[in-house]
């Protein structure tokens, strides 16, 4: 869904991995995608449930010609939140901007989930 909503296209999916979990191999604990746009944007998405990675944050990176976007986000919903956005800019002047938001461990992102639904 992340894919097709920044490009508006709908993805081609040119190979796709998985890896079951050891504890029920009916649950797939890794899984990994390499897409393509009809456009000709690649993307590849890579997700896990394993334990050990379960204080890691949500990335996502998009790059283009000029530039690239990164993007840290935590989604534990148990209360621990930030978020962290890059902005570097290749076009002739080499900028990088990174804006960090600080957010009260009070509201995790189900907050913010049940914010959009109320607007």
């Amino acid at each position: 869904a992340i894919v097709r909503t920044l490009t508006g296209e709908q993805p081609r999916v040119l190979s796709a991995t998985a890896r079951p979990s050891k504890e029920n191999p009916k649950v797939d604990a890794v899984m990994s995608c390499s897409l393509k746009t009809p456009s000709g944007a690649s993307a590849h998405i890579g997700c896990t449930i394993s334990e050990a990675s379960a204080g890691e944050p949500t990335m996502f990176t998009i790059s283009g010609s000029e530039g690239c976007i990164r993007v840290k986000e935590w989604f534990t919903g148990r209360g621990r939140s930030s978020n962290e956005i890059e902005l570097r800019n290749f076009a002739g002047c080499g900028d990088s901007f990174v804006e960090r938001m600080q957010i009260s461990p009070s509201k995790d992102t189900y907050y913010f989930q049940w914010l959009a639904f109320v607007d």
